[in-house]
């Protein structure tokens, strides 16, 4: 329990005892000052008149004559530290004595407040200082007790939330994975010319219904601190173009030019964490895209300085779009918000994309910046320093774009073990197999019944899906492993779970390979490629 307020009080008290103590003191110290001076001077006078009047023939009718004379003012003298003592130094002794109760509601002072003297009114005053801090600490013992409970709910409220979220995730996706699997097998049917368009119009509508999934699963993983930095080596000026490349369709519908300026390929092979920079330059050229009609839309990667192999760099992202108003700049960065109501209605979208996007360059150590005029256009930036890669990156993965023929008719003969649980999931995975020229596939509900099915049959390659009911693939996968002549049988994860935690996990369980849902069949198929050559070679 917070105990500040209480803490805070005794601080009070001590301060306030220590003051009293202190006058105290000087009260104690001036009185016996004051005393001795009294009866020193008294004593001096009267033996100066005495040696004055008797000449000091009699010295013993001299002192006593003294003593008479001496005697009412020592009585004096007494009688007022007597009443000093009792109406002054005691009383404050015993306030002082009770000092160290107060704000504990303990303090007693009953015999000092009666009296109607300053000592009864710093009493009452001590009396009731006490009574208002033992109530204030008690409301704010209350208080805080009560915002315990609080924090304990929230947090167990955002638990049950980002477990939602995340199962929430993993259910949007599944579904769309037959969506948009579905379309690619349409795709390379005979279609009629307008059944082709329609086809893709449903792509284009899946595909943008796929971003806003993962524009609120994204967010969702940065307000939950879910999302983990995941460095490899990348070539800077191929993922600007490839980030250019996913909005030029876009941009050339309103004749936009997108306009790149990088310094020299062969310069840009870094180290650092290519898949949320990635994330970060896609949500701004394709918010430049969208609130531009006409004009332009700029990239410019500006090399900084470069220090014992690490470079600075301005990334920096420019439109002639609708522009923002200046006392709105900050609020883009907002969660949820556009800076105007007719925005969401005109352009679309969650307003989650530069939320997502400057908490991501916070992720990175940066800052996003925006320097905007309303009716001019925007400028959005943010500054990195990237290590240099050790190595060039001169491989490519393959695009969902690519013209590639993807036949694995050479591997027909291979025996493929599918476990997956949903029936149009398991059907698209056939497809897709079969339309590779992979014919001989069994397919099994669960991870107990691929484990069993091993006991009969050994396959040359299982497709597991990771979230399953009774065994999922991760348990399954590891069984498979402890079993003897399975060691070496090639597993890859196909699942929703797209974390880079998750996809740690399937690795560490045993697999292979992973492939994120929607499944893409050209990745479905570069995997399936590099996975059999490389077995074939074993």
């Amino acid at each position: 329990m917070d105990k500040r307020a209480v803490t805070a009080s005794e601080r009070s008290a001590s301060l306030l005892s220590s003051a009293i103590q202190r006058l105290y003191q000087q009260l104690l110290t001036r009185k016996c000052i004051v005393i001795l001076g009294a009866v020193s001077l008294s004593v001096f006078l009267m033996t100066s008149v005495l040696m004055l009047f008797n000449g000091g023939d009699n010295p013993l009718s001299s002192i006593l004559f003294s003593f008479k004379l001496l005697l009412p003012l020592i009585l004096v003298a007494a009688v007022a530290i007597y009443v000093f003592h009792t109406q002054v130094t005691r009383p404050i002794a015993l306030m002082t004595k009770q000092l160290a109760l107060v704000g504990k509601g303990k303090v007693d002072l009953q015999e000092l407040t009666d009296k109607d003297s300053e000592i009864g009114h710093l009493a009452r005053q001590i009396q009731s200082i006490d009574s208002k801090l033992f109530y204030r600490n008690n409301k704010l013992l209350q208080l805080n007790e009560a915002l315990e409970l609080q924090s304990l709910q929230l947090n167990k409220a955002h638990k049950v939330k980002s477990e939602f979220m995340a199962n929430m995730g993993h259910e949007l996706r599944t579904p769309m994975n037959g969506i948009l699997g579905f379309i690619q097998c349409l795709q390379q049917k005979n279609l009629g010319r307008e059944s082709n368009q329609q086809v893709e119009y449903i792509k284009e509508s899946a595909f943008s219904l796929l971003t806003l999934i993962n524009e609120v699963l994204n967010f969702s993983r940065l307000e939950s601190n879910r999302v983990e930095l995941c460095e490899n080596d990348f070539n800077l000026c191929r993922l600007v173009q490839s980030c250019v490349t996913s909005v030029e369709q876009d941009a050339s519908e309103k004749g936009l030019n997108i306009e790149v300026v990088t310094p020299s390929d062969e310069d840009c092979d870094f180290h650092a964490d290519e898949q949320h920079l990635r994330q970060i330059m896609t949500n701004l050229l394709s918010n430049a895209v969208k609130f531009t009609e006409h004009g332009f839309v700029k990239v410019n990667v500006d090399w900084l300085r470069e220090l014992n192999g690490e470079v600075e760099l301005c990334i920096r992202v420019i439109d002639s779009g609708i522009g923002i108003p200046e006392r709105k700049c900050e609020d883009v960065f907002d969660s949820y918000k556009q800076i105007d109501g007719t925005i969401s209605r005109k352009y679309g979208g969650t307003g989650l994309g530069l939320a997502v996007s400057s908490r991501l360059c916070e992720l990175l150590g940066t800052k996003l910046r925006v320097n905007s005029m309303e009716g001019v256009g925007s400028e959005f930036s943010f500054r990195l320093k990237l290590r240099k890669a050790e190595s060039t990156t001169s491989s490519q993965s393959y695009a969902p774009g690519d013209d590639v023929v993807c036949d694995l008719s050479r591997f027909s003969s291979c025996r493929i073990l599918v476990a997956e649980d949903q029936f149009v999931n398991q059907q698209l995975v056939l497809a897709f197999l079969k339309s590779m020229g992979l014919c001989n596939i069994d397919v099994v509900d669960n991870g107990e019944e691929a484990v069993n099915y091993l006991d009969q049959t050994l396959p040359d390659l299982i497709l597991m899906d990771c979230q399953m009911p009774i065994m999922g693939g991760l348990e399954a996968t590891r069984r498979i492993r402890e079993k003897q002549n399975c060691e070496q049988i090639p597993i890859i994860a196909l699942t929703a779970n797209v974390l880079e935690s998750e996809k740690q996990q399937c690795f560490d369980a045993g697999m292979d390979a992973y492939l994120a849902k929607p499944i893409i069949k050209i990745n479905l198929f570069s995997t399936l490629l590099s996975v059999l050559s490389a077995d074939a070679v074993s």
